[in-house]
């Protein structure tokens, strides 16, 4: 079965017989990396028993089964769940208990029955990830000498399992980190700030346990591998100062207008009146095993040799920092013309990252902005394609996951309607695309390792 839904209706929109091989050698390369980045079957693939059953194998380390008593299991992020069911499928009996969030219904969860199942916001901090926080550390606190805890992390982890400091508000935490990102603060600045301001992230998590062994699985769509950045790094140390974080904000413009009381905590850490993070080497992360197992390059690598393999040559090029979806539509298209020169037909460029959003995109459906800006470059340009999606099958708050669009699709659709304009002023890519037939619908795919942008030349 295909992932993606509508595959054949996208590829029976090409003219010619050569194009539609092409354009199907894109999809199925495509649903193999996705396939490949799925968190259960990363979980499969990483994690599982050896021995007769009798032993943990982790990557290359190997835990004995016989030295533990319990399991207890802490899933964050958006993937937590899914990393959750293919982990209980096999540990059921060594489980003991753990929490587990969602960032939709719990109801709809089928198959966990050893785990408390949590709704939280992914995009901010709010009260419900400050909750989840509270049952995650009565868990770990709960947990023994001969237990072990496993951390599951994913994408809005950090939202999702949220705890401010005393004085601090989950409103007073989701405002500061708007106000940060709105003024582009990088990632790793960004979880410096956030982790001064928590009682879970930035390591705090592995203080509240004296079990011999805490190991932290990781799906990850950041663009670092630093692990302080990931989830909010609640089992990784954060060796940043207070005195960064005061800089951080100043640097951004956002310390003045912070709330009061997060200013009076960092006043406070400024003068040794509460304590820096746990600093690397500190007891705690002696028991800490963190594993990456999967991240936007990976998976991008993944991609490039589906790609290859199917006789299109491939050029990877990473996103390093959130840019904007019309600066990623327009660069793309643009460069797409300029490649039709120097890469060898048939070929794929391959942008991977995040894809950052403007104030004014309701939705956050970057993807479909990023194809649709790149419609005007691509307008009457012949063998020529965007592929623009959001790993996780659901770009921002719409349907789709994302959308592909080539030379005809701005011309076959300004034959039907209004003009290209209207749609720009009015800020209606998705519009625009569904009724150009461009959109691209997967449903939820069961991982998220950033954004990807295939643009195909032959």
């Amino acid at each position: 079965m295909s992932l993606i839904l509508n595959r054949e209706e996208l590829i029976s929109k090409v003219e010619s017989e050569y194009g539609r091989r092409i354009r199907r050698y894109i999809v199925e390369a495509l649903e193999e990396a996705l396939t490949f980045a799925s968190s259960r079957e990363v979980i499969k693939q990483n994690v599982f028993r050896v021995g007769d059953g009798k032993s943990i194998m982790i990557g290359k380390d190997i835990l004995g089964l016989a030295e533990i008593d319990r399991i207890f299991l802490v899933g964050a992020g958006v993937l937590a769940a899914p990393m959750a069911l293919a982990f209980e499928d096999v540990f059921s009996d060594k489980i003991a208990g753990g929490i587990v969030t969602v960032p939709f219904d719990p109801r709809d969860v089928q198959g966990l029955k050893k785990l408390y199942i949590q709704k939280a916001n992914p995009l901010t901090p709010d009260d419900n990830g400050a909750n989840v926080a509270r049952e995650a550390i009565k868990y770990v606190q709960s947990a023994t000498g001969r237990d072990i805890i496993f951390v599951l992390l994913s994408s809005g982890a950090s939202s999702m399992m949220c705890l401010p400091v005393e004085g601090v508000t989950t409103v007073e935490l989701a405002l500061l980190r708007n106000m940060l990102i709105k003024q582009g603060a990088e990632e790793v600045e960004i979880a410096n700030v956030m982790n001064h301001l928590s009682a879970i992230s930035g390591g705090w998590l592995a203080t509240y346990t004296k079990v011999s062994k805490i190991i932290t699985l990781v799906v990850s769509d950041a663009l670092s591998n630093d692990l302080t950045v990931i989830g909010g790094g609640p089992t990784s140390p954060d060796d940043s100062t207070f005195a960064q974080v005061l800089k951080i904000l100043q640097k951004h413009n956002v310390w003045n207008d912070a709330p009061i009381s997060i200013k009076s905590y960092i006043n406070k850490g400024l003068v040794g009146g509460v304590p820096e993070p746990p600093r690397t080497g500190e007891k705690p992360f002696t028991r800490v095993r963190n594993y990456l197992l999967m991240n936007n390059r990976m998976f991008s690598e993944k991609l490039v040799e589906a790609i290859e393999r199917r006789g299109i040559n491939p050029y990877l090029m990473s996103m390093s920092v959130r840019e904007k979806s019309a600066p990623v539509g327009n660069l793309v298209s643009v460069i797409g013309r300029d490649m039709r020169k120097t890469f060898k037909k048939p070929s794929a460029l391959i942008l991977s990252g995040n894809i950052g959003i403007t104030s004014e995109i309701q939705n956050y459906e970057s993807n479909v902005y990023s194809a649709f800006y790149a419609l005007r470059n691509l307008s009457g340009v012949k063998g020529m394609e965007l592929l623009s999606m959001d790993t996780r099958g659901l770009d921002g708050m719409t349907e789709a996951a994302g959308a592909l669009v080539d030379g005809n699709t701005l011309m076959l659709n300004i034959l039907k309607g209004p003009q290209i304009e209207y749609y720009y002023d009015q800020l209606e890519a998705y519009k625009f695309l569904k009724e150009a037939g461009a959109l691209l619908f997967t449903g939820w795919t069961g991982t998220d390792v950033g954004d990807v942008l295939i643009l195909s030349n032959y």
